[in-house]
């Protein structure tokens, strides 16, 4: 028989596999994917793994690792579908999805928080979409939360496994895109746990932290260094748009992430509520704080897109679980007034949801014929 902790990874992994497969095919290839695409192709041209090119042009305004994940899928699978090479993403999400399960897990020793973490993170709409494009996003931004929670991890238990993960995945993060998901999620948690415990937690353990983060920095920088070296003229050029590219394009004020509640999805309500309920235990502070740091951090930043948001529901995903849990866990004659409103808007909510969506997909189905059967019925 499956221990508990199994049945939820496998309940987990369900929902995950699911969510992605269900909207994996629906999206087309925008301009982003395909140059992807046609990199990963031409790494398998050219059998050149190191310098990637895109149309015969060296290609260094990203990191080249989703492109290197790219052609590994071309060459094992020998298919250019867009579906199949969606895969790699789909697989890092789902592996952040377990990932924080186990690790929220270790760090409160609470098998319904860690998995509320999991599945909140799962039926949150922004991840699914992220998650089943083939992007660069999906992995700067998962990396450095999984750095972030490896690092939580290593000040609770202080075991050294822990910090080699932190070290593999800031590697990962930074031949992703660069050190976009360092400055967005791994500084402002560094800040929320430094701001939330007293010294005596971190007491011995600043030194390794730092050592590791050089170390990961170090190795990341090795394919840059490199093309500095083979194309220095052409690489900073580069570097010179792309610094240029993130202050001119896609320009926004701060109230352009504020639709980041619609994306929450069935959470909505949580989202916003969440944000006004600032926890008393220590342990709980510093997710909430970790989630307004970044929320700070990526708003000042003047380029802004929808994924750039990833962060915050990546980090809301445990401020929301910690919510869902008190409300588990407390008698309902016991909660505030506010509180329970809160409550009376999400049973209607969901309920107008469920009802709405059968209604759509019935008028669709059966009387437009515009659904199969199948699918009406997988619905």
């Amino acid at each position: 028989m499956f221990s508990n902790s199994k049945k939820d990874i496998f309940i987990l992994l369900s929902i995950s596999v699911f969510a992605f497969l269900s909207v994996i095919w629906v999206k087309e290839v925008d301009i982003m994917e395909a140059r992807n695409f046609i990199s990963a192709r031409e790494i398998l041209d050219s059998s050149n793994w190191w310098t990637t090119t895109l149309n015969g042009q060296f290609r260094f305004e990203k990191p080249p690792f989703p492109t290197w994940l790219a052609a590994l899928t071309m060459l094992i699978s020998h298919s250019k579908s867009e579906i199949i090479l969606r895969i790699p993403n789909m697989l890092a999400s789902i592996f952040t999805v377990i990932f924080l399960y186990i690790s929220t897990l270790r760090i409160k020793k609470d098998r319904v928080f860690a998995f509320l973490c999991s599945f909140i993170l799962i039926t949150c709409f922004m991840f699914i979409k992220i998650g089943a494009e083939n992007t660069w996003d999906i992995y700067t931004y998962t990396f450095a939360f999984l750095a972030s929670l490896s690092l939580y991890l290593y000040m609770v238990e202080g075991l050294s496994k822990d910090l080699f993960l932190m070290s593999i995945f800031l590697i990962l993060s930074f031949l992703s895109k660069g050190p976009i998901g360092f400055y967005s999620i791994f500084i402002p948690f560094i800040i929320s746990y430094f701001f939330t415990f007293s010294k005596e937690k971190r007491k011995g353990k600043i030194k390794f932290i730092i050592l590791a983060i050089i170390v990961a920095f170090i190795f990341s920088s090795i394919w840059a260094i490199s093309m500095y070296f083979s194309h220095s003229n052409y690489f900073l050029e580069v570097l010179k748009k792309e610094s240029s590219t993130w202050s001119t394009k896609h320009t926004h004020n701060i109230f352009f992430f504020l639709d980041y509640f619609v994306y929450m999805g069935s959470w909505i309500f949580f989202s916003i509520f969440v944000l006004f309920k600032i926890p008393k235990k220590k342990e709980e502070k510093v997710f909430y704080f970790w989630t307004i740091i970044s929320l700070i951090f990526i708003s000042i930043i003047q380029m802004k897109k929808k994924r750039y948001c990833l962060p915050i529901y990546l980090t809301s995903s445990i401020t929301i679980a910690q919510l869902a849990v008190y409300y588990f866990r407390t008698a309902y004659e016991n909660l505030k007034k506010s509180e329970k409103i809160l409550l009376v808007i999400q049973k209607y909510f969901i309920t107008f949801i469920i009802l709405g969506s059968l209604i759509f997909i019935t008028y669709f189905g059966f009387i437009k014929k515009e659904i199969s059967f199948s699918l009406f019925f997988l619905y």
